[in-house]
Formats: structure tokens, C-alpha cells, sequence
């Protein structure tokens, strides 16, 4: 795993190049020729981590690369499409130890703490996909990092709100990575290090093409700020955290595809300023 520094720069890449391919992938149960079969993509090309800590876990919605070193995940991936359950559940969830952890982690390790509990896998967008059951496990503590408010509740929140309302209207499946930024050796009382940012990248197919998009957010921001200054590519995340995305796609088409900056085929233009819901 690699502490890489990262200068401001990683939030602010504004060039790039609009990428597409048909492709195949090779090196697990699923053989792509052609035609990428996005709604299980999420399932099949995991990250990669020199991590020797680092577990899966299978939930139902999504999956996760947890480091017990960390007392994290480095990732989570999940999928997202239009929404097939529409009634959200009025009980509020709690917050559960994960036992298929060996840290496990307490929801009072983050009392007092000055950081939220802040999701990886979102409640409502893994609650909109995949139902009440798999929305009740993103609250299990091998899904949760240290967050800032203003990050957590502000311009994380509008993000995601984006991608589940939004991204979804232009692409029918999406594959989404997300995570923690280690740059500083910092943690909680409890023993928990807080990230310096947390990154989410997605991946989607149309028209037998490959397209991605990819943000980097640090702990320092205000919570208004545009989301499209936020942005960057999968190569600039891959260098900050040490993880290694798509490998099992052929080497020419993922370094082409984590090279690309395309804002435009996501319309981020103009969401990136819509209002969140706090």
C-alpha cells in the first residue's frame, strides 16, 4: 500500500480526452467480447491492493475490501442504475458492529471523535437498487470512514445524490468504486485513522462504449463548492492510494480508459451546482 503525496492539482485536472472501445475481459468467470455487460461488472473487476490485511466482504448490495491494518475498507463497490424500490423506509437504521472483522469496530469508537460515520456504500443509492435488506448492511462499520460534516453531509451527500438521480438517466448501469485517501498518519481516540480525502469513481457502458468519471474530495472542504473542481481520473486515484482498478481489462484499453477526463458525457456542467439535501 502506497502513502503517495498528492498535490492540489489532483482536484483541479480540468483536460482529458473523451475515451471509447468495445473490449474484452478475461481473468475471472466472465468473458467480455464486444458488449460490456455493466450490471455485473461491479461484481466481477474487483481493486487490487498490495494490502496483505485486506479481506472481502460480500454483502448484498455491495462489496467490500477491508484492511484490518487500517480499520477500514480501501474500497467499496457497488452498482447503480435507475431506481427499482421507491417506498424508503421510515425507521431510521442503527449503525452495527461487523464481526467478519477481527478490528471490529464499535459505533461508539466515533463518539466525541469530531468526524461523522460517514457511508462508502450510500444507503440510498444501494437501497435503490438493490432493496431494504442490502440498504440495512451499508450501516455496518466495515462500511464507514471517518468524515468531516461538511464533507459527509454537504458536498459527499450532493455527490452522491447526483450520481443516483442523475448519472442514472444517462446510463442504464454503473459500476462504482469508492474509498479513503490515507496521506496523513492521523486517528481517532479509538484507533481509527482518518482519511485526508475520500475519492468514487464510476464506470459505465453505452453503446458498446466505456466511459468514466472520477472525483477526489479532501476532509478540508466548505461543502459548497462546484463538484467539477473535484475532478480527476482513475490513474490520479490509483496513485494516491496504491490500489490498482480494472486490471483484468486488456492493458492498452484500461490505460486509455483511467487516463480520460470527460465531464461532458455525464453533464456534470450543469449538475454540478444543484442544491443538496441538507
Amino acid at each position: 500500500m502506497n502513502d503517495n503525496t498528492f498535490s492540489n492539482k489532483t482536484y483541479f485536472l480540468k483536460t482529458g480526452s473523451r475515451f471509447f472501445s468495445a473490449f474484452f475481459l478475461a481473468g475471472s468467470s466472465l468473458l467480455y467480447s464486444g458488449l460490456v455487460e455493466a450490471s455485473v461488472f461491479w461484481k466481477s473487476s474487483l481493486p487490487k491492493s498490495t494490502d496483505p490485511t485486506v479481506h472481502i466482504l460480500h454483502n448484498k448490495g455491495y462489496i467490500t475490501g477491508y484492511s484490518e491494518c487500517r480499520r477500514s475498507a480501501l474500497w467499496v463497490s457497488y452498482p447503480l442504475s435507475k431506481k427499482k424500490y421507491f417506498k424508503w423506509p421510515k425507521r431510521r437504521q442503527p449503525f452495527c458492529e461487523d464481526e467478519r472483522t477481527q478490528s471490529n469496530l464499535s459505533p461508539d469508537d466515533y463518539w466525541y471523535s469530531g468526524y461523522d460515520r460517514g457511508h462508502l456504500a450510500p444507503g440510498y443509492g444501494v437501497w435503490s437498487v438493490s432493496g431494504p435488506a442490502a440498504r440495512s448492511e451499508t450501516y455496518l462499520m466495515s462500511n464507514i470512514v471517518p468524515q468531516k460534516k461538511r464533507l459527509n453531509q454537504k458536498l459527499w451527500q450532493r455527490l452522491e445524490e447526483v450520481a443516483t438521480t442523475y448519472f442514472t438517466r444517462y446510463f442504464k448501469d454503473i459500476t462504482v468504486y469508492t474509498g479513503p485517501v490515507y496521506m496523513d498518519k492521523k486517528f481517532t481516540d479509538s484507533g481509527v485513522r482518518i482519511p485526508t480525502a475520500l475519492y468514487k469513481i464510476f464506470v459505465a457502458e453505452k453503446d458498446n462504449k466505456l466511459f468514466s468519471l472520477s472525483f477526489i474530495m479532501p476532509q478540508t472542504v466548505k461543502g459548497k463548492e462546484s463538484l467539477d473542481h473535484f475532478v480527476t481520473n482513475i490513474d490520479e486515484v490509483e496513485q494516491v492510494t496504491g490500489l490498482d482498478f480494472l486490471a483484468d481489462l486488456d492493458d492498452v484499453k484500461e490505460n486509455k480508459l483511467e487516463a480520460e477526463i470527460d465531464n461532458k458525457s455525464w453533464n456534470l456542467k450543469a449538475l454540478s451546482n444543484l442544491p443538496g439535501r441538507y
